[in-house]
């Protein structure tokens, strides 16, 4: 048993270890441990194993390892002072509740024991350190309380004076009224279907450029004894170029007749919503305009 001392002072601690040794191996205990079933000496050997595995686990401070090889030896070898030293390890190790929970275990096996007294003595101070301990725990989760209701009720009142702010300006703007629709239809729009349409004309007048320029080339190769490479590399180039500037037009073609025929399309929805249309009159007497539709 490891008597009540200052458990962080090494040199006493391994000295009461090698008293406990020598107690738990040679010597009668108590008058409740003289009342128990001697030890087999297979039970007295695993004792001592666990014994000095407990004492090398807290010579290294590995002090929940040493717990556990208390409570193996108290297994092997019911001596309580196994729980008493198991209470001092687990009181070392910060696990206070669990060490006064083993010095009561001790108290019950052997209230009238050797290390009675101090058992008492430091389940005393471990519960005025416990009742500290829950008092701070307490305190910090009071503060934190505080804390999230502090944020949820600033949260709240910006939330409320932004909707307010939001509500003053929705008054004091004055009310726009929309835009007057214009019809007509998208003449821009056809515009750009014109324009894109003339620089596929202009792609394919390219394309039917350079289209002759490589067969007239690939006629002279073909028609020279002496085998002309400049030629041939101008023909291939301008090959190529009819090529490029074929796919151009078709593809400025096709995107300007689409366009085209949006902004047309756009034109006749502009005239059945009542546009103004002009549609010229005339005879072999007289010419004139007459305007139709809606102001």
């Amino acid at each position: 048993m490891v008597p009540s001392i200052p458990l962080k002072n090494k040199t006493t601690q391994a000295a009461a270890w090698m008293l406990l040794l020598t107690l738990v191996c040679s010597l009668p205990l108590s008058a409740q441990a003289d009342k128990r079933k001697k030890p087999s000496a297979a039970q007295l050997k695993e004792s001592k194993q666990h014994y000095q595995n407990a004492r090398d686990h807290h010579e290294h401070e590995e002090y929940l390892a040493a717990a556990q090889e208390y409570e193996a030896a108290y297994a092997a070898y019911a001596n309580p002072e196994f729980i008493f030293n198991a209470a001092q390890v687990y009181r070392l190790a910060g696990k206070l509740q669990t060490a006064l929970e083993y010095y009561d275990k001790y108290l019950e096996l052997d209230p009238d024991g050797r290390g009675a007294a101090d058992a008492r003595a430091n389940r005393a101070i471990l519960e005025e350190e416990i009742a500290a301990e829950q008092a701070k725990e307490a305190e910090a989760k009071r503060l934190e309380d505080e804390r999230i209701a502090l944020e949820a009720k600033r949260a709240a009142e910006l939330e409320a004076k932004q909707a307010a702010e939001q509500e003053a300006s929705a008054e004091s703007t004055p009310t726009t009224p929309p835009p007057a629709v214009q019809h007509g239809g998208n003449k821009g729009l056809r515009i750009a279907g014109m324009a894109t349409a003339g620089v596929g004309v202009l792609a394919l007048g390219l394309g039917i450029k350079f289209g002759l320029d490589a067969k007239g080339l690939e006629s002279d190769v073909e028609g020279n004894t002496v085998w002309n490479q400049a030629d041939f590399d101008d023909g291939k180039d301008a090959e190529r170029n009819a090529f490029i500037f074929y796919g151009v037009s078709a593809v400025a073609l096709g995107a300007g007749t689409v366009m085209y025929v949006l902004g047309r399309d756009s034109t006749r929805q502009a005239r059945e919503q009542g546009a103004l249309r002009i549609v010229p009159m005339g005879n072999a007497q007289s010419a004139g305009l007459l305007v139709q539709g809606g102001f």
